[in-house]
């Protein structure tokens, strides 16, 4: 068992969850109080994984959102000012000098701020970290690795893209809906001791806040799943692989907990 717990008082009703009979899977259901249960998220952990809790902050609520081919099961949404998944600390996250790569689906819904998909540390130097500014993309690996800028508001905003950053043969890669953008040698050691892994904001600074649905949030360590200029974009939930750490598939399922 596992505890769940709230990173501060709040309006939101959070569930304890417990281990489901499969390995590796585990139920969680959030939601608002008063409000009607939504059974919207199923977070899958790789075998081996060290996930001590999972926190729901403020603001944070997991709805059901309509079916794509990207977005199959339904997603998490964070309203962009104080909501974000907190991972906690983890062995697992210590890439070192290792081949890695995270990907996940994201649907932005406004610009502003400093937005940080997933981050482990904090600005200036964050260990692995990756954010949109003004319309730039920005790859933090203890420092600024990689830029990518899109032509205009449309290019990243409403509209579901799938993000990966990689890191294969001593080269660190940003891909965005399976097309590299940018790339540069890289052999960092990237040392993440002591440092959670949130997802949807970074350490401390609130103007973080990722705003928009998130899912399929995928942490592998030791492995890069794509290379090369392209790659086809998976079209269904991502599943797990050997190396895969932490895989966050936001799915609706019966065998859930309630907020009682």
């Amino acid at each position: 068992r596992h505890a769940l717990r709230p990173l501060r008082q709040s309006t939101s009703s959070v569930a304890s969850h417990q281990n489901s009979s499969r390995q590796g899977i585990v139920q969680v259901c959030a939601c608002r109080s008063g409000a009607r249960e939504a059974p919207w998220e199923s977070l899958m952990f790789a075998k081996r994984a060290i996930i001590a809790a999972l926190a729901l902050s403020v603001g944070l609520f997991l709805m059901p959102t309509p079916a794509t081919a990207i977005d199959p099961d339904g997603s998490a949404l964070l309203d962009g000012s104080s909501g974000y998944l907190d991972a906690g600390t983890s062995a697992d996250w210590n890439i070192g000098t290792s081949d890695f790569t995270v990907e996940w689906f994201a649907y932005q819904t406004s610009a502003g701020g400093f937005n940080r998909a997933f981050s482990l540390g904090a600005y200036p130097s964050a260990a692995l970290a990756f954010s949109i500014e003004s319309g730039t993309a920005y790859v933090w690996a203890s420092g600024i690795r990689l830029t990518y800028t899109f032509t205009g508001q449309g290019g990243y905003f409403n509209r579901w893209i799938h993000f990966a950053i990689t890191r294969t043969a001593g080269s660190i890669n940003l891909y965005v809906d399976g097309t590299r953008v940018a790339t540069a040698p890289d052999s960092t050691n990237i040392v993440t001791t002591g440092l959670n892994l949130y997802i949807g904001r970074e350490l401390s600074a609130a103007n973080t806040c990722f705003p928009g649905n998130l899912s399929n949030f995928h942490f592998v360590n030791g492995t890069a799943l794509y290379s090369g200029a392209n790659f086809t974009v998976p079209t269904s939930t991502i599943t797990a692989v050997a190396n895969s750490k932490l895989l966050l598939a936001l799915k609706s399922g019966a065998n859930w907990l309630n907020d009682t």
